[in-house]
């Protein structure tokens, strides 16, 4: 792992990345700790577990990842969300109506929303549905870890 500048809604934090995955760390005043932030690059998203105060569920950001010239990380939002129920397999889709409403107005164009629903289908089909032994992602397992369990 090496260090990286993450920037992002969030704000510029420093976070860790190799060549599969991104992570930092992040005050959540809704659920008044730290969250680790990953970021899959393989499925352009972010995961949390337990942010806003949840408890054993897991908010997935569909994001496009952009690397600076300088390093850096720039994720931008890219409105479709997942909320993944304990360790899987139970899901829900969020916000599909957020990321059309984005298309029609002109912020989102096509052939990013077409990535957008690819990059859905394959991380479902790779950790949720045909695989589901295969969640969380094992590339974010060295980086993840319970606490109280």
């Amino acid at each position: 792992m090496i260090d990286v500048l993450i920037k992002s809604r969030l704000g510029d934090i420093q976070g860790k990345k190799n060549d599969d995955i991104a992570f930092f760390d992040s005050f959540d005043e809704r659920a008044n700790r730290v969250v680790r932030h990953f970021i899959l690059f393989q499925y352009g998203v972010k995961i949390q577990y337990e942010p806003f105060g949840w408890v054993n569920e897991w908010y997935l950001d569909f994001i496009d990842i952009m690397e600076k010239e300088d390093g850096s990380l720039l994720l931008h939002d890219l409105y479709l969300d997942l909320v993944i129920e304990g360790m899987g397999p139970t899901y829900r889709v969020l916000d599909s109506d957020e990321m059309a409403e984005a298309f029609e107005e002109g912020h989102l164009d096509s052939a990013k929303m077409c990535q957008v629903l690819k990059n859905l289908q394959i991380f479902v089909d790779d950790h949720l549905h045909r695989n589901i032994d295969n969640f969380p992602p094992e590339a974010i397992l060295p980086y993840f870890e319970v606490k109280g369990v």
